[in-house]
């Protein structure tokens, strides 16, 4: 069975009274509740903790144990920033790989194999991974690297936990300016066992982590040298909690926390409620889709206006590629390309956007699904960094594909191979080396593909001025 990702709508805002309340941005819980407070014994227990493991001076430790934002305080104290999303060279990169019974044996997922090997190969050599697994697969999972100069691999053992193939989501890099590297978690993640990842991390390897006071979820967030990208639903998931009883203070303590400027992405979409219901839209109502990084990706590339380029995803350009805004043909009209103007029209205040063909489509893949899902064919899910370009690029793509399993998932070949194509070309105009995937249409069913099973931990240097893209 393949693990979908998506929020459960349903859960969220189980009828239309409760979305429009959503929309209205009405509180969603009932009377705000305040925290307990931590004893004085508590308190002292965390300060050695901090002292021992952050770096820091005792006095500053016990201040920073009884501060009521102790994730944010230590983000200051410590000068953490958020890892960017394309600025530099990917220099560290964390991945799971869970495992499944299959006739009473435990395997590595064929179609995770054949992605993560894929992976390896179009990045190439001079690189370090942190891979989670079982420990029965350290062997197996090493062989992936044959052949790469300069690969090092340090395993994270986690035999117990049920976690999913998605390293993105339970967590956010931060780095410190003396090196060190943390992963931020949310305040709860309830998806599978993923919540564990971060901790079994911490136990084996030098890599810190912290516990945000903060909901969110990471394929909601694009972190940038001085401006990060938030879903709008990340916002409105926070407001009217304790000390976060608004969205300027909810953006203020993200901002805190990343250590940049942010920027919400979304809006209303108070005529779409059964849009959400139907599954066609995902999310909790202010998004076309429940994460950003399906349709919005930074390139770290400077273009005409002197702006950041950024790629933003639209069904519209599909239309223009292959002729349908959807392979479904009830929701192959305009509509569907409205939910995403929003967007648009706020990412033009702080950069340069260009247009990446997505389309929404709906399917079981042949039986590999366990049921037929509304999903997109995404452009912009991939991997990018600059400061690796070779003669004429600014830097490289590591780009999905969908053609490869069109046989076996019975899907259209030809239409995905346009895509691709054009897909590639937009990639290129924009001075990017572009590396082809295999075939990810398994993971765009669970609405993911290459940027959401990875985990950018450390890049090197940006240049300081990027290179102007025609």
């Amino acid at each position: 069975m393949l693990a979908s990702r998506k929020p459960d709508f349903n859960v969220a805002d189980p009828d239309r009274r409760r979305f429009a309340a959503a929309m209205r941005g009405e509180p969603a819980t009932g009377n705000l509740v305040a925290r307990s407070k931590a004893t004085a014994a508590d308190t002292g227990k965390l300060a050695a903790a901090l002292c021992g493991s952050r770096r820091l001076d005792p006095a500053t430790a016990l201040r920073l144990a009884g501060s009521r934002r102790l994730d944010e305080a230590i983000a200051r104290a410590a000068g953490l920033r958020i890892v960017p999303s394309a600025a530099g060279r990917i220099e560290r990169l964390l991945l799971c790989v869970p495992t499944k019974t299959d006739n009473g044996r435990l395997v590595v997922s064929g179609l995770h194999k054949r992605h993560l090997r894929a992976l390896a190969a179009a990045l190439g050599a001079r690189r370090d991974y942190l891979i989670v697994c079982h420990p029965a697969f350290t062997e197996e999972i090493h062989s992936w690297f044959a052949g790469i100069a300069g690969v090092s691999i340090e395993f994270v053992l986690s035999p117990r936990f049920a976690f999913s193939v998605w390293a993105r989501d339970a967590s956010v890099a931060l780095n410190a300016p003396f090196g060190d590297q943390v992963l931020l978690e949310s305040v709860l993640f309830p998806r599978y066992e993923d919540m564990a990842v971060a901790d079994d991390i911490a136990a084996q390897t030098e890599v810190c982590v912290l516990q945000s006071g903060l909901y969110f979820q990471g394929g909601n967030v694009l972190g940038g040298p001085e401006i990060t990208l938030v879903g709008q639903d990340e916002i409105w998931r926070n407001t009217t909690r304790f000390g976060l009883e608004t969205a300027d203070k909810v953006i203020a303590a993200f901002e805190r926390a990343f250590g940049t400027r942010i920027v919400a992405l979304g809006h209303e979409n108070t005529d779409a409620y059964d849009w959400y219901k139907a599954g066609i839209l995902w999310g909790y109502g202010h998004q076309p889709q429940s994460h950003i990084d399906m349709y919005v990706t930074r390139t770290g590339a400077i273009g005409k206006t002197g702006r950041e380029i950024v790629m933003l995803g639209r069904p519209g350009m599909a239309k223009k590629v292959v002729g349908h805004y959807s392979e479904v043909p009830e929701l192959d009209n305009p509509t569907i390309d409205g939910f995403f103007d929003a967007t648009e029209h706020e990412l033009w205040k702080h950069f340069e956007v260009r247009h990446l063909p997505t389309l929404l489509t709906r399917n079981a893949l042949a039986g590999y699904a366990p049921y037929a899902e509304y999903y997109y064919l995404t452009f912009n899910n991939v991997l990018v960094e600059t400061g690796t370009h070779g003669p004429g690029t600014r830097g490289t793509v590591v780009m999905t594909t969908y053609a490869e399993d069109s046989q076996a998932f019975g899907t259209d070949a030809g239409l995905r191979r346009e895509l691709e194509d054009a897909s590639e070309a937009i990639w290129r105009e924009a001075g990017f080396d572009v590396r082809r995937l295999d075939g990810m249409e398994d993971l765009a069913w669970g609405t993911g593909s290459i940027h959401y099973i990875t985990q950018s931990l450390k890049r090197g240097p940006p240049l300081k001025r990027p290179r102007r893209c025609t």
